[in-house]
C-alpha cells in the first residue's frame, strides 16, 4: 500500500514525535508498504496563527500525489490530522493539550490570550469532526485514550510501541545512583526530585541527563540543589548520546521518573528493558500503565516526602531493586509491545482508496520470514546503475584484473564476494579528490577498481599484512579508452600490533572490510589507529560477519556453531580463521569508543542466504530489529573531535593502560644495581597496591632461550601516574664476563597478564650470572632510585 503518515512539526525542532514517525515509516516499509512522512509546519502562537494553521491543514488533500492515489493516511499530530483523506486512520500522539486538560489545570497557553477560549472551542470542534470521520482511532497510550473519551466522547484503542533503542537496552548491574533521563522541563518535574533528595535519610544520588528547555530553567535547578545542600548528590550529565544513555540505564540502581500527566513516556519502557524499577507519581499519567506499585517500582504521591521515602527504600535495599527490575522486565515482555502489532493494527482496517486487487495483499500480515528477508536484502541497484558493473567479469572488461581469474579458487572468491563489494560501495558517496585507505586489501585490488569506476577521482592507498615490507605503487591498467590507469600505494603493517605508517589525519575515508573478525588480541588499538589517520569529518566503513544474524541463529537452532567461518586453517596461521565474530552494536561500540559518530548501522545478506522460517520466528518473537539480522554488518561513521575512550564492555580491563616502556641500564659493568626506568604512556595510573596492582616480573630464561618457571613478581614502589617515569633499582649483580643466561624484565597486571603481549610495552632481556640471579631470588627487592 501507499501510506502517508500525516504529522506536523515545528521547524528546527526534532523530538520524540519525529522519531516515532521515522520508525513507523521504516517499519511499514519493512512490511512491504510504500510509506512516506507528510509533515506540515506548525506555529501555535498567537491563537489567531494557530487557527490559520488549522484551516490550512483542513484544506489539505492527502488523497493522491502525482496523480497516484494514497491508499491509507495515518494521522499522528494536530493539526495535520484535520486534513482530507477518504481512508484516514488516527494514531494520536496527543491532541493540542492546551485546549483540553491543560486548560482545566491552569497550565494551558491559551488561557493567557484574550481569544484563547475561541481557539479552545474551535480546536475541540475540529477534533470532534476529524475523529468521527476517521475509519479507526488509535492512541499511543491508555492515558491519551482516556482524555479523548473524556473531552471528545470518542472511543479509541491504545496501541503501544517499543522505544527507539529497544533492542539495545540491557542490565549491567545496580550501581549507586538513580537515573532520571529527560529534558530539563517544568512538566518533567526535576525540581520535585531535587526537593525529595533533601528529605532522604540515605545518601541517595541522582543522575539527571537531558538538555534544558532554556538556560534559565537549568540554572534554577542547579541553584535549588545548592540551596537545599544536595548539589554533591546530584550529577548533571546534560545532553548525552545514545551509547551513554543506554549505559547509564544499564548500570543504575533504579529510574526515577515523576512527570506531570505524561502521554506515554519512553523513559518507563527503557527502564523496564534495562531491568530497572521505576519510581513515579500517582499523577504521572503514562508510566502508571506499566508500573505496578510495590512490584515493578513505586507509585507515590507527588510530594517531596513521599518521593523521598520511595527513593530511600530502593537505595537501601539493592536486592529489592534487582527483584523489582526483573519484575519490570517480565511485565514488558508479557505486554506484547512490538512494531509488528502496531503495523498489523494500523493497516488491517477496511479502506476505500485501494483497488480491489490490492485488498488481499494488504490485509495479509507478512510472515516473520518475509519481514526479515525484505529487511536484509542488499540495496545495490544505484551502484550498478552508476558503474554499469554487476560482476567481477564485467569489471575485468574495464580494468586488467588477471589475478582475479588466476585460479578456480580466486574466481569462486570474487564471484561470491562481489555482491558484498557492491553493498559496501552503496554505503559511500566519495567526493572528487577523496583520499582513501583500504586496510586489508590485496592484489589484484578488485574493490579498488570498482571504487575507481564509481568515483574516478579518488586516491587509494592500501595496507597489507603480507607481502613486501617496502612501500610500492601497484599499477592497474585500463582496457578501454576514456578510463585512466590508476595506482594503489601499498604498504605493509600488522594492524593489531603496529601503528599505521601514516601521519595523523591523512585520509578522508578508511575502509576496514572483513578485518575485525580476524583480530585475536586488541581490536581497540586497530580502531584507534583508524581514528588517528582519519581527518576530523572523514569517514570509516567497517564490514564484518554478524554473529547475531538470522543465519547464525539458524545454525545455533540446528545444533551448530554460530560462526560463519570458525573452522581451523593451521597452514594459514593465527589469522586464517575468524577469531571472534561481532554483533552490529558491538561494532558500533568499538568505533564510537575510538572517536567516530555513527552515520549508519545496517546489515545485509550479501551472500544470498535463505532465511529459515524457524530462525525468523524466534528472532521476531524476541522483537529483534530485522534491519540488524543480515549476515554482514555494515557500519559507517564520521570522525568526531571527541577523545577516544576504552570499549570496556568488550574487554576485561582497559587495554589503553598497557602502553609504556622499560629501560634497564647499568652505569658500569661492575655495578650490582640495575637501573630500571618504568614509563607510563597510558591514560590510566599503574597502581602499586589494591586488588589488581601492576608488578614487575623478573624471570630466568632457560638455555634454549625459553622463559622458565623461576620468577618473582615485585610490587611497584609507588603508583605511576600517566606520563610519569619511575626510576627504580634492582640488585641483580654485575654484568657477566661470558654468557651464562639472562632474565626477562616485564610488567605484569595481577589477574590480567603481561603488558608486552599487546606489543604496546616492551620487555627487556638482561644477561646475568646464574649465581647472582639465585642470590637475588633469595631476597628480591624493587626500590625507587
Amino acid at each position: 500500500m501507499r501510506i502517508a503518515l500525516i504529522t506536523a512539526q515545528v521547524p528546527f525542532v526534532r523530538g520524540g514525535a519525529e522519531l516515532l514517525a521515522d520508525r513507523l515509516r521504516d517499519h511499514l516499509r519493512l512490511y512491504g508498504h510504500n510509506a512516506e512522512i507528510v509533515s506540515l509546519p506548525f506555529k501555535w502562537y498567537p491563537p489567531s496563527t494557530l487557527l490559520d494553521h488549522m484551516v490550512a491543514a483542513t484544506l489539505t488533500d492527502f488523497s493522491n500525489y502525482n496523480a497516484v492515489p494514497v491508499d491509507l493516511a495515518i494521522g499522528l499530530k494536530f493539526p495535520a490530522y484535520l486534513g482530507q483523506h477518504p481512508n484516514m486512520v488516527m494514531w494520536l500522539l496527543h491532541q493540542y493539550r492546551g485546549a483540553y486538560d491543560e486548560w482545566d489545570t491552569g497550565h494551558g497557553d491559551l488561557l493567557f490570550h484574550e481569544d484563547g477560549k475561541l481557539a479552545r472551542d474551535a480546536i475541540r470542534q475540529a477534533d470532534n469532526l476529524a475523529m468521527r470521520r476517521a475509519k479507526a482511532v488509535f492512541t499511543i497510550s491508555e492515558n491519551v485514550t482516556q482524555r479523548l473519551q473524556k473531552y471528545n466522547g470518542v472511543a479509541s484503542t491504545a496501541l503501544y510501541h517499543p522505544p527507539p533503542l529497544a533492542e539495545r537496552h540491557d542490565c549491567r548491574g545496580y550501581e549507586d545512583y538513580l537515573y532520571f533521563p529527560s529534558r530539563l522541563s517544568l512538566p518533567k518535574r526535576q525540581s520535585l526530585v531535587v526537593e525529595a533528595l533533601a528529605r532522604t535519610r540515605a545518601p541517595v544520588k541522582v543522575m539527571f541527563a537531558g538538555a534544558a528547555d532554556n538556560p534559565q530553567q537549568e540554572e534554577e535547578l542547579h541553584a535549588l540543589a545548592r540551596t537545599l545542600g544536595v548539589d554533591d548528590r546530584v550529577i548533571w550529565s546534560g545532553p548525552v548520546d545514545d551509547d551513554t544513555m543506554v549505559d547509564a540505564y544499564a548500570r543504575a540502581r533504579a529510574v526515577v521518573y515523576p512527570p506531570r500527566d505524561e502521554d506515554y513516556g519512553y523513559v518507563t519502557l527503557e527502564a523496564m528493558l534495562s531491568r530497572k524499577a521505576v519510581i513515579t507519581c500517582a499523577d504521572s499519567g503514562g508510566p502508571l500503565e506499566f508500573i505496578e506499585d510495590g512490584v515493578s517500582g513505586f507509585v507515590t504521591a507527588s510530594d517531596p516526602a513521599s518521593l523521598a521515602a520511595a527513593m530511600d527504600e530502593i537505595w537501601e535495599d539493592p536486592a529489592q531493586a534487582e527483584r523489582m527490575g526483573t519484575a519490570a522486565w517480565d511485565r514488558y515482555q508479557s505486554m506484547g509491545i512490538s512494531w509488528q502489532n502496531v503495523i498489523a493494527q494500523l493497516t488491517s482496517e477496511p479502506t476505500g482508496a485501494a483497488s480491489p486487487s490490492e485488498t488481499p495483499a494488504r490485509l495479509q500480515r507478512p510472515s516473520p520470514r518475509a519481514i526479515v528477508a525484505n529487511a536484509v536484502t542488499p540495496r545495490i541497484e544505484p551502484v550498478i546503475a552508476r558503474t554499469g558493473i554487476n560482476s567481477v567479469k564485467e569489471l575485468s572488461t574495464i580494468f586488467e584484473l588477471d589475478d582475479a581469474f588466476s585460479t578456480p579458487d580466486a574466481v569462486t572468491y570474487y564471484e561470491r564476494h562481489f555482491a558484498r563489494f557492491l553493498t559496501s560501495l552503496a554505503m559511500l558517496d566519495p567526493k572528487p579528490g577523496t583520499r582513501v585507505l583500504d586496510i586489508g586489501a590485496s592484489e589484484p585490488y578488485v574493490f579498488a577498481a570498482l571504487l575507481k569506476r564509481y568515483a574516478p577521482d579518488v586516491w587509494i592507498s592500501a595496507v597489507e599484512e603480507r607481502g613486501s615490507a617496502a612501500a610500492i605503487n601497484y599499477k592497474i591498467k585500463s582496457k578501454v579508452p576514456g578510463v585512466q590507469d590508476f595506482e594503489v600505494h601499498r604498504v605493509k603493517c600488522n594492524v593489531e600490533r603496529e601503528r599505521l605508517p601514516f601521519p595523523d589525519a591523512s585520509f578522508d575515508l578508511v575502509l576496514a572490510m572483513e578485518i575485525l573478525e580476524h583480530l585475536p588480541v586488541n581490536p581497540a588499538f586497530f580502531a584507534e589507529e583508524i581514528a588517528r589517520v582519519t581527518r576530523p569529518g572523514g569517514q570509516v566503513l567497517v564490514t564484518t560477519p554478524n554473529i547475531a544474524s538470522h543465519e547464525a541463529t539458524a545454525r545455533l537452532l540446528n545444533g551448530h556453531s554460530p560462526y560463519s567461518f570458525g573452522i581451523f586453517m593451521p597452514l594459514m596461521g593465527i589469522h586464517g580463521r575468524h577469531q571472534r565474530e561481532w554483533t552490529p552494536h558491538e561494532v558500533e561500540l568499538l568505533m564510537r569508543s575510538a572517536g567516530f559518530d555513527t552515520d549508519r548501522l545496517s546489515t545485509a545478506d550479501v551472500y544470498g542466504q535463505t532465511v529459515e522460517s524457524k530462525a525468523a520466528d524466534v528472532l521476531m518473537t524476541w522483537r529483534r530489529d530485522p534491519v540488524l539480522l543480515g549476515e554482514t554488518t555494515l557500519y559507517l561513521g564520521t570522525r568526531s573531535l571527541r577523545q577516544s575512550d576504552a570499549p570496556l564492555d568488550l574487554y576485561i580491563s582497559d587495554p589503553r593502560q598497557y602502553r609504556g616502556g622499560i629501560l634497564a641500564t647499568r652505569r658500569r659493568p661492575t655495578d650490582a644495581n640495575v637501573q630500571v626506568a618504568l614509563t607510563n604512556k597510558s591514560p590510566v595510573s599503574w597502581a602499586h597496591d589494591g586488588p589488581d596492582p601492576v608488578q614487575l616480573e623478573i624471570r630466568w630464561l632457560n638455555d634454549d632461550g625459553e622463559l622458565s618457571q623461576e620468577f618473582v613478581r615485585l610490587p611497584l614502589p609507588r603508583t605511576i601516574d600517566p606520563g610519569e617515569t619511575l626510576n627504580t633499582l634492582l640488585r641483580l649483580g654485575e654484568e657477566p664476563d661470558r654468557y651464562e643466561g639472562a632474565v626477562s624484565i616485564r610488567l605484569f597486571h595481577l589477574g590480567y597478564g603481561w603488558f608486552d603481549i599487546l606489543n604496546t610495552t616492551n620487555s627487556v632481556l638482561l644477561p646475568l650470572k646464574r649465581a647472582t640471579f639465585e642470590a637475588f631470588m633469595a631476597s628480591p627487592e624493587l626500590r625507587e632510585a
